[in-house]
């Protein structure tokens, strides 16, 4: 045994069990929970030294004191005295460590005996079965039994796996030895705390069969076959299939142990032949060498990353990508798995494990821990709990793997890096060059499916319309060999459909956009699917102000919107809009947009509901517009104009609706909040709303009837600004004189004079234009609103 065991240290250290110190064959007592807490992260870890900021966090459950420090150093002056010897702990740079002379462990003296146990059970069994035996006697219990919870778990389970793997050698060197009997008793303990452990049940199997069970060995082979097949979805390894046979067969059952075993370490060369290789992306990839970068820099820093985005992005490209450079890597490809049960039979199979010498979890756990370079686990998002589970495991047992995964949203993993990828930039089609990421795409798979070249122009418009998602370009680059880019532009914006494949591939998750989207779609929960499909009224960028001023109501409470919300962003159904500004706003991209809106009513939503969802959202523009002409000359005006931007699609939508349904007076009322900030500004995008309203009064008055003359006459002049503006005088000296003729008090009138006296202005009529200016100086004065008060002159003389 000497050649096994190490020279006598000063002091034993057993971890198999509950943590007991001895020193000279009596023990040192350990009461405060610190001592033992400070003494079991030493020994976890052996043989390096611990920084004294690690020692404080693992301490202290990584939520130090002030004075960690300082404490530390007296934790560790306590220990010693308790110990009785100055040398156990020894200090060293950056922290402290267990002197390896001065210090002796069970679970290293175990791990040793196990180990030459290994190497002599097929020479010597009677002296590997000593060994075994007295390796096995150390345990007192579960390792690390009283530690506090989660430390030493990653040891505990090696060591526990160590352990198991001891009791089927020993059940194996026990027929050898011709004393089957014993080997079943060592076997039942093991069998009993996982009778799905492979290896177990064929050493069990063996040993029956050695006895002249044959019968009962075969069922026991069967019973396992079943439960593998119910509880995993998994079939047994070839071992069990050839035991099978050879008992089937009545051929002789060799009980034999191997002349060594080796012990379990990284995956072997035949493993690593057998591992699933990531596959090649088939076409080549434009646009993305910065995201590439970033996640190979994220996996220099730390052991996970995870790359999120919507669904049709190109995450899954982008990994095969990083993998391509990452030589030794796996790939877990987890889209076709439709239940958490089958996710272990599924990693089983992509690392390479053939027959696992224990649960297949821990087989699982072990082979992620182990694989010495990347493995990536591709589409995540529905199966979240179980993989990430699995990988905090892995992670948690150290070894040299690096995780790459794939989802909507992040696992939520300690240590994670989480790399959003976005789409391709969309171009502008004015300035378009097929330099362009998108565009490029877009030609590229254009050639590819034999159409004709489009202009970066016509490119950059289908780009627009699929709001550069990469699977949605090349998707809609099919169609373009039978309908003219132009048209599949202007189609797309309403028939986001005609984003798919060949018919071959459009049953496929990938083989059309509207698959893609309802695939993510379905993961969501019912709060947040009323929530996204309501989301489709914004034509533009929202804020959450927004949202919860048009989407809540009984069914969706205020309350409630936020939460929904937030998961929406998180599984990257929503994103976050890169326009500029302070405050936080969100945005639907097109393709989820369109597909939100199909949604609408399919969410337990009346018609009703429907009408009062699109009457909430007019109502929030319309007061936002308003609220524009009152901020117009006070300190409020800045602010509004910033966010003014972002609210122009929505702008733009209520009014195009109001016209389609024959809404003027909603129109009117848009339009005539909108003239201030239009005029000041000169912005004619906002003066723009009002002219549908002029001519409906010029060409059809009746329609009007039911339209506010004050609101009609802030409309009308602002349509008559916009003529200014665009030097059509003949229009704008009507629809002055018009609106002068209606606005007469207030803002409305306040607004009709000052476009009166711009037109008498620039036409040369400078009389006509003073008097109209006096006048609105003296309505302005009038109001009770001082925002609508003139400003270019502080008084009349």
């Amino acid at each position: 045994m000497a050649a096994i065991l190490p020279a006598m240290a000063s002091l034993d250290v057993r971890v198999l069990g509950p943590l007991e110190v001895m020193r000279d064959g009596a023990v040192v007592p350990l009461a405060s929970r610190m001592q033992r807490r400070l003494l079991l992260t030493l020994v976890l870890a052996r043989p390096t030294t611990i920084s004294m900021d690690r020692l404080a966090d693992e301490l202290w459950d990584h939520d130090p004191p002030r004075s960690a420090r300082n404490s530390l150093q007296t934790h560790v002056a306590r220990l010693r005295a308790h110990l009785g010897a100055d040398d156990v702990i020894v200090t060293r740079p950056p922290g402290y460590a267990l002197a390896e002379d001065a210090v002796r462990v069970d679970a290293d003296d175990f791990e040793r005996e196990v180990a030459r146990a290994r190497t002599l059970c097929g020479a010597d069994p009677e002296a590997a079965r000593v060994l075994l035996q007295q390796a096995l006697g150390r345990w007192r219990g579960d390792a690390f039994a009283d530690a506090d919870a989660g430390m030493g778990r990653a040891a505990a389970t090696r060591l526990g796996m160590v352990r198991a793997d001891a009791i089927e050698l020993l059940a194996q060197v026990h027929g050898a030895l011709g004393d089957h009997q014993a080997g079943l008793a060592a076997l039942d303990p093991l069998l009993a705390e996982d009778p799905l452990r492979e290896s177990a049940v064929l050493a069990r199997a063996t040993c029956l069969a050695a006895m002249g069970r044959r019968p009962d060995a075969l069922a026991a082979l069967r019973r396992l076959r079943h439960d593998l097949a119910e509880e995993l979805g998994l079939d047994p390894g070839p071992a069990v299939g050839a035991l099978e046979q050879q008992l089937l067969q009545e051929h002789p059952v060799d009980v034999r142990p191997p002349s060594s075993v080796p012990a379990p370490g990284l995956p072997t060369a035949d493993q690593a032949a057998r591992t699933a290789a990531p596959p090649r992306p088939a076409t080549p990839t434009v646009g993305r060498a910065r995201e590439v970068s970033a996640i190979t820099e994220a996996l220099d820093r730390g052991r996970m990353v995870t790359l999120v985005g919507p669904g049709g992005v190109g995450k899954s490209r982008l990994a095969m990508l990083v993998a391509d450079g990452l030589a030794p890597a796996c790939w877990v490809d987890l889209v076709e798995v439709d239940h958490p049960s089958a996710v272990l039979g599924t990693m089983l199979q992509a690392l390479g494990v053939v027959q696992p010498g224990g649960p297949v979890r821990t087989a699982v756990v072990e082979a992620l821990a182990r694989f010495p370079g990347l493995v990536v686990v591709d589409n995540c998002e529905h199966l979240l709990d179980p993989v990430a589970d699995l990988l905090d495991e892995a992670l948690d047992r150290g070894g040299p793997v690096r995780l790459l995964a794939t989802s909507r949203e992040r696992l939520d993993l300690p240590g994670e890096q989480v790399v959003r990828v976005d789409p391709l930039p969309v171009p502008d089609p004015a300035t378009a060059s097929t330099e362009d990421p998108a565009v490029a795409l877009f030609t590229r798979s254009v050639r590819q499916a034999g159409g004709p070249t489009p202009s970066p122009a016509e490119a950059a418009a289908v780009v627009a319309a699929v709001d550069g998602i990469p699977l949605g370009i090349e998707l809609a680059a099919t169609r373009a060999a039978s309908i003219p880019v132009p048209v599949l532009a202007e189609r797309l914006a309403g028939r986001m459909d005609l984003a798919v494949a060949s018919r071959r591939r459009r049953d496929h998750r990938h083989g059309a956009l509207t698959n893609v989207i309802r695939w993510s779609h379905d993961l969501l929960g019912a709060a947040e699917q009323r929530l996204f499909a309501r989301l489709s009224v914004f034509a533009g960028p929202f804020r959450l102000q927004d949202v919860e001023a048009v989407c809540a109501d009984d069914q969706l409470p205020e309350e409630e919107v936020a939460v929904a919300l937030g998961r929406l962003v998180e599984q990257s159904m929503v994103s976050l809009s890169p326009a500029p500004g302070p405050v936080t706003r969100y945005r639907l991209l097109q393709p989820l947009r369109w597909y939100a809106r199909r949604q609408l009513g399919r969410q337990g939503d009346s018609p009703g509901e429907w009408a009062a969802l699109r009457g909430r959202h007019r109502d929030h523009v319309v007061d936002f517009a308003e609220r524009m002409w009152e901020a117009v000359g006070t300190p409020a005006e800045v602010d509004l104009l910033t966010v003014m931007p972002a609210a122009m699609p929505d702008v733009r939508a209520v009014a195009a609706r109001a016209l389609e349904d024959g809404d003027l007076a909603t129109a009117a009322r848009l339009a005539g909040g909108l003239y201030g900030a239009g005029y000041v500004q000169a912005r004619v995008d906002l003066l723009q709303v009002a002219q549908p309203v002029a001519h409906a009064w010029e060409h059809d008055p009746d329609e009007l009837s039911d339209v506010a003359p004050s609101d009609l006459a802030a409309a009308v002049a602002a349509a008559a600004m916009l003529a200014t503006f665009t030097e059509q005088y003949h229009l704008a000296g009507r629809w002055s004189r018009r609106a002068v003729e209606l606005g007469t008090t207030g803002r409305s009138g306040v607004a009709a004079q000052e476009a009166w006296g711009d037109v008498c202005l620039q036409t040369g009529d400078r009389a006509a234009a003073l008097a109209a200016y006096r006048r609105q100086h003296e309505l302005a004065e009038a109001t009770a609103s001082p925002a609508v008060r003139p400003t270019r002159w502080p008084a009349w003389p």
